[in-house]
C-alpha cells in the first residue's frame, strides 16, 4: 500500500496519509524520516485519508498527536476547506455557543469555529435558477417500544439510562452488547465539558478491537437534549464504542445525521449525579482544550489519566437492571 509520508531526515515529527485499506485496529508498518520502521496502530476514529501526525518523544518512542481530515463540509454542503486536527471527539462541536453543525467525526475551524468534518454529500444540483436542494422528507413515525434500564455506576454515584431499541435498533444493541460484554469497568469519563457533554469509552484494552463499526441508523427526530445518549462516531457508519451524554440541549445543531441518533436517556433523576461528574480540565486537546488526549489514552491506558488528571471520574461497571 503507498503511503505518503511528509518530513525530513532531522525532523522529529512527520505526517503520513492513511491508505484506502486502513481499517482501526489495524497496525502499519510506517517508515519515519529518521530511518526507522514503526508499527501504528490506526486510531479508532480515523478514517482513509486522513493525515496522521507522528511525533518523537524524549524517550526515543514515537506518539500519535494529531489527525486532519483533508476537507470539512457545512451542514448545506459547502465545502469550507482544510481541516484542523481532532480527536476522538466525534459526537459534538466543543461548545454550545460556537456549535455549529456537528460531527464522534472530526472538526474543521474557520474563524476560530468549529465546525464538523462530513464526507462530501450528493446535493445540491445545480439548476437554472441555482441551487436545487431536495425536499425535506418527514422522519419516519417508529412505534414506541419498552426501553431497557441500564445502571451506570460513576466514582460519582449510580446513573441509569433508559435504553430504547425503537429509537436506534442498531445502536441500540451495540451499546447492550457492550454492557454485557463488560466493556465498560473501569473506563475515563475522558472528555468532560462544561454545559456540553461527557465522553467515555476509549481503551487500550483488547475488547476494544473485537467491536468493529457499525452502520447508522435512520433519523427519527429524536432530539438531543439534556439527559441524550448517542455514540461519538467520526462520520457515517463509524459508532463503534465511545458514548456521549449531553449536559444541555444541543437539538438546533445535533441529531441532524443519521450517526448522530440518540439510543436513549438518562433519567431526570439522576441528572444531579451527571452534573457532579468532573469538567475541569476542559476538552481534549484536539478540539484546544486541556483534557486528556485520547491518542494517548487509546495506547497507554487508565495509567496515563491518573498520572496526569487524577481529578477524572470513571464509569467503574454497566449493568442491566
Amino acid at each position: 500500500q503507498a503511503l505518503v509520508v511528509v518530513g525530513s531526515a532531522m525532523s522529529a515529527a512527520f505526517q503520513f496519509t492513511l491508505p484506502p485499506l486502513a481499517a482501526p485496529g489495524a497496525t502499519l508498518r510506517i517508515p519515519a524520516p529518521t530511518g526507522e520502521t514503526l508499527m501504528v496502530p490506526v486510531p479508532e476514529t480515523a478514517l482513509p485519508g486522513d493525515k496522521i501526525t507522528m511525533q518523537k518523544q524524549a524517550d526515543g518512542s514515537w506518539e500519535i498527536t494529531g489527525m486532519v481530515r483533508p476537507t470539512a463540509f457545512a451542514s448545506d454542503g459547502q465545502a469550507l476547506g482544510p481541516a484542523t486536527q481532532y480527536g476522538q471527539a466525534g459526537a459534538a462541536p466543543p461548545a454550545q455557543a460556537q456549535a455549529p453543525a456537528p460531527a464522534q467525526g472530526g472538526y474543521a475551524s474557520q474563524g476560530g469555529q468549529q465546525l464538523a468534518a462530513k464526507p462530501r454529500p450528493k446535493g445540491p444540483i445545480k439548476g437554472p435558477l441555482g441551487p436545487v436542494r431536495p425536499r425535506p422528507q418527514p422522519a419516519p413515525q417508529v412505534p414506541e417500544q419498552p426501553g431497557v434500564a441500564v445502571e451506570l455506576l460513576s466514582t460519582k454515584g449510580s446513573m441509569v439510562l433508559d435504553i430504547n431499541p425503537s429509537w436506534a435498533p442498531l445502536g441500540a444493541q451495540r451499546f447492550l452488547d457492550l454492557v454485557d460484554s463488560g466493556y465498560y469497568t473501569d473506563i475515563a469519563v475522558y472528555r468532560a465539558v462544561p454545559n456540553f457533554l461527557v465522553q467515555f469509552g476509549v481503551s487500550n484494552s483488547p475488547e476494544m478491537q473485537a467491536f468493529t463499526r457499525i452502520a447508522d441508523d435512520p433519523l427519527i427526530g429524536k432530539p438531543v437534549v439534556k439527559g441524550a445518549v448517542c455514540f461519538a462516531a467520526s462520520g457515517a457508519n463509524t459508532r463503534r464504542c465511545t458514548i456521549c451524554i449531553f449536559l444541555g440541549d444541543y437539538s438546533s445543531v445535533l441529531g441532524k445525521n443519521p450517526w448522530e441518533t440518540p439510543i436513549g436517556m438518562l433519567r431526570e433523576s439522576y441528572f444531579p449525579v451527571l452534573d457532579s461528574l468532573y469538567t475541569g480540565y476542559g476538552d481534549i486537546p484536539q478540539c484546544n482544550g486541556g483534557g486528556p488526549c485520547p491518542f494517548k489514552l487509546e495506547q497507554q491506558g487508565n495509567d496515563y489519566i491518573r498520572a496526569e488528571f487524577p481529578q477524572i471520574d470513571f464509569i467503574r461497571s454497566a449493568k442491566r437492571i
